[in-house]
This record gives C-alpha cells, sequence and structure tokens, in this order.
C-alpha cells in the first residue's frame, strides 16, 4: 500500500502521530516504526508497522479497537495501511525476544520513520 514519496510519508507519519498525541495525552511514551518501511525497502504492498509504547496498562485489542477510525482515516485518505502494536512501557523496556530486538534494531537504522517521544516535537 506504499506508494508515496518519503516527503509525502513523512508528512503522514507526523499527521498520525498528532491523532495518537490528542488521543493518548500524557499516555503517550513512544512511537516506534519499524519494519520495511523503516528499513528503506517498503514496496507498493508494504504497510507501515507502529509499536505504540504506552503509560499504564495496555490491553492491545481494545487500543487497536479505539484507533479503528483513526486507521480508516488514513487509508482512505492517504491510502495507507497502519499496523499498530500497543505495548506498555515496562513490557517495551524489558522485552527481549527476538521480534522486540528486531523492533529496536530497525527503529535505530530507520531513516525514514523517526521514532516519537513526548518533548521532541513530531518532525521527522
Amino acid at each position: 500500500m506504499i506508494e508515496v514519496s518519503l516527503g509525502k510519508l513523512d508528512y503522514i507519519l507526523n499527521e498520525f502521530k498528532e491523532g495518537l498525541v490528542a488521543r493518548y495525552g500524557d499516555r503517550l511514551a513512544r512511537v516506534v516504526c519499524y519494519g520495511s518501511v523503516a528499513r528503506g525497502e517498503a514496496g507498493p504492498e508494504s504497510d507501515i508497522d507502529l509499536a505504540l509504547v504506552l503509560e499504564g496498562e495496555v490491553r492491545p485489542s481494545r487500543e487497536v479497537d479505539s484507533l479503528v477510525d483513526l486507521l480508516a482515516a488514513f487509508n482512505l485518505r492517504y491510502g495507507v495501511l497502519i499496523s499498530l502494536i500497543p505495548v506498555d512501557r515496562a513490557t517495551w523496556e524489558r522485552a527481549a525476544g527476538p521480534f522486540w530486538r528486531n523492533v529496536r534494531r530497525e527503529e535505530l537504522s530507520g531513516a525514514h520513520c523517526a521514532p516519537y517521544t513526548p518533548g521532541e516535537g513530531l518532525t521527522l
């Protein structure tokens, strides 16, 4: 689904992050892009993979359900599919499995979508 320029992708991700900030406020600790977009390998069928690091208890299916309207709006407006994995901060900080190691590695190398951390602004 990624058929946009990098500049447009930056714009889309910033706008999506603003929607998350509006929705979660201080509960949003971090937004991390990983996967093919972060690696710079996205193709026409790629989605945008994001990990949402939230303060407090997280029930992933409930968090995704609460964001269906935002996700659908971006899909319709920009033709992009955003895939989310919500995780609480404690799990994010201690998770050591292969999946989370890959997410962290791709986050660090991802020139195409910088993570969001409160206080750092939204500019990519």
